[in-house]
């Protein structure tokens, strides 16, 4: 009995050890590949400060720490792997998986308007700096496009969702600053749809077609720069693809 017993408790140590490895081994690829090293930190000093992650773990399983649940959130997208995949990296139940990613992603939607902010008009000013410095564009405050996240095809119009590539995706519209910094995102339309299309639907959009409203939102007269796909607007400067004439 004493033999069984000393050998479960050497199974456990071995499995705690090779978990903490995991996570270890976890933060370093994420951190090489997917998220910046003081991102990951603000993030996980954030969450643990927030309560989010409940006290008790109800159902006789170990409660998932806020760690954990971070790292589960992460793996899960910056991987295309199914949840027993992930579940079997962390040691934990896959709906144990599925419910901190829900938990995650929802406490880091709620902090989208901290982080991505439209700038003020003293930022403004810097970011028209940065960008003049960098590429001799006067009075451009940001860079506008579109990518497409692919997605498993909805039961519902799955056909809408198809892009030109045939993959079934929504499109992901961004707005940058010279650092590369999101300062407005607008998400989850049909893959078919153009980029131009998704702009005029989008609040970014939609708010600055109220002309009076333009003030508010590109002061001094600053614009945005996109590629050929978007309209040439007041506050929206496009380039045409450059054709060679024979």
């Amino acid at each position: 009995m004493l033999k069984v017993a000393c050998s479960a408790q050497y199974h456990v140590v071995m499995n705690n050890n090779t978990l903490k490895q995991n996570q270890d081994s976890t933060v370093s690829n994420l951190c090489d590949s997917f998220i910046a090293q003081n991102v990951y930190d603000v993030i996980a000093d954030l969450l643990q400060s927030s309560h989010i992650v409940p006290e008790q773990n109800h159902g006789g399983r170990e409660k998932l720490t806020a760690e954990v649940h971070l790292l589960v959130t992460l793996w899960y997208l910056a991987n295309q792997e199914c949840f027993r995949a992930v579940a079997d990296r962390f040691g934990v139940s896959e709906s144990s998986a599925l419910r901190a990613v829900r938990r995650i992603t929802d406490w880091l939607r709620g902090l989208a308007h901290i982080f991505i902010r439209w700038p003020n008009v003293t930022k403004a000013k810097e970011t028209e700096r940065l960008f003049y410095e960098r590429a001799h564009m006067p009075r451009v405050i940001g860079a506008i496009d579109g990518s497409h996240i692919a997605i498993q095809a909805p039961t519902h119009r799955a056909d809408d969702y198809v892009n030109r590539k045939g993959v079934h995706s929504v499109i992901l519209q961004a707005v940058v600053d010279p650092n590369m910094l999101f300062v407005d995102i607008y998400a989850g339309e049909p893959g078919s749809l153009h980029d131009a299309r998704v702009l005029r639907k989008s609040p970014l959009g939609l708010f600055a077609k109220a002309q009076q409203q333009m003030g508010s939102l590109f002061h001094n007269a600053s614009v945005l720069v996109g590629d050929a796909a978007y309209p040439c607007l007041p506050w929206l400067v496009t380039h045409k693809p450059w054709q060679a004439q024979l």
